[in-house]
């Protein structure tokens, strides 16, 4: 990990705000690698504070560009299946809640 290319601030913020993660609230490259720009990304939710990684792929064919689009969608419809269960639960939740004595 290492980093050959360099990511504004700004820019950075506006991906996090983008992919709906929060706001940025630190960017710290990674030294020490050979393939790969990498940075620490610290973002508040307003709950939480979380980490993440952004690396930069420098070599990316377009085979790996199409596998990586298929995973995204994969991604999405396991996070809209997780979602639907949630409600579901709740529901059942509010639902129990409701019939309890008072």
């Amino acid at each position: 990990m290492a980093v050959f290319t360099e990511v504004p601030e700004d820019e950075a913020g506006a991906l996090v705000r983008k992919l709906q993660l929060g706001e940025l609230v630190l960017l710290r490259g990674i030294q020490g690698g050979i393939e790969n720009t990498n940075y620490f990304l610290t973002v508040d939710n307003g709950d939480n504070k979380h980490d993440y990684v952004l690396t930069l792929k420098h070599e990316l064919n377009a085979q790996a560009i199409a596998a990586l689009s298929g995973e995204s969608s994969k991604i999405q419809a396991d996070v809209s299946k997780l979602i639907d269960d949630m409600n579901a639960s709740i529901a059942r939740a509010d639902e129990f809640i409701k019939q309890m004595p008072k």
